[in-house]
């Protein structure tokens, strides 16, 4: 008699308690559903106002009270560089002093950086995969263990410019990697390929950041390779810059990591979602903010 007299208990108890959660979900949805709804309905109309395709009901107006003129953009990601200490011994065991000898300008001693990079060695295949560490890629490769391509001269070339002082940082397009470089008396931003030896301008001669390569490209704008390596395809090689990623972390020799781990500290570029497929837009950084990739290095 108890036992199923607590059982029907336990039962009704049951019954109670999940058409209560059923209950208590089914306010929270509407309530969610009614909230989304009612922030809907409002709006901030930004004086000046901006353009609008419909109009907005009960906006608030929010007043400028910073000139944009006056307004410091930060970037919302962290880049980091190794520190001319840590990389004075690949700067002293290389000579790259004398390499930069006779360049006046940042302009020129990255040229002549770039050339030397490219000089040590011919591409060949990199297996095994040398560390993101210009001293061991450069032992692994001269004594014929293994072989270097782009990214191999990038590492070597960006950890140069570095030991300098020079604030250099590997970039990623579309199979392929190459580099860019803060040249301070241009103030902005150059990409440079070690591979083929070259960087890119546009027809007033002025060098090209890779963010401004992508752009002529959408504008059908002229480029000029300037390279001292043969580039079977330049329609080929170009088209590889409709997609691009800067890396964050730039500092291999300080803080060394797997390259499992490297493509979580890259940033993809766009301004219209069909220029990233699934797996860029499900697992990796991205922004449509140009200002995050191309502000002045807080060293500068």
């Amino acid at each position: 008699m108890k036992k199923n007299l607590s059982g029907k208990v336990s039962d009704k108890t049951s019954i109670i308690i999940v058409t209560g959660l059923v209950f208590f979900i089914a306010i929270y949805i509407a309530y969610s559903i009614g909230k989304i709804y009612g922030l809907a309905q409002c709006a901030l109309v930004i004086t000046p106002a901006a353009k609008t395709s419909a109009p907005v009901k009960n906006p608030m107006r929010v007043p400028t009270f910073i000139n944009p003129a006056d307004v410091q953009y930060e970037t919302r990601f962290n880049f980091t560089y190794d520190s001319v200490d840590v990389l004075r011994s690949y700067r002293e065991q290389e000579k790259l002093d004398a390499v930069i000898a006779e360049a006046a300008t940042t302009f020129e001693k990255t040229v002549k950086v770039m050339q030397w990079a490219r000089n040590q060695w011919e591409p060949g295949r990199p297996d095994p995969y040398p560390p993101i560490n210009a001293i061991r890629t450069l032992q692994e490769i001269r004594s014929g263990r293994t072989g270097g391509f782009c990214a191999q001269y990038n590492y070597v070339f960006v950890q140069a410019m570095q030991s300098f002082g020079i604030t250099a940082r590997y970039v990623t397009i579309r199979n392929h990697e190459v580099t860019e470089v803060w040249i301070s008396e241009l103030g902005k931003w150059v990409c440079f390929d070690p591979l083929f030896s070259a960087y890119y301008t546009n027809q007033a001669k002025l060098p090209l950041s890779v963010y401004e390569i992508y752009k002529s490209l959408k504008q059908n704008q002229p480029i000029v390779i300037q390279a001292q390596k043969p580039i079977k395809n330049t329609e080929i090689h170009l088209s590889q810059f409709k997609e691009f990623a800067l890396w964050l972390k730039n500092n291999h020799v300080s803080s060394p990591m797997n390259f499992t781990d490297i493509e979580y500290f890259k940033v993809y570029f766009y301004e219209e979602l069909s220029e990233l497929n699934s797996r860029i837009i499900l697992y990796r950084l991205t922004t449509t903010s140009i200002k995050d990739l191309y502000s002045v290095p807080l060293q500068h």
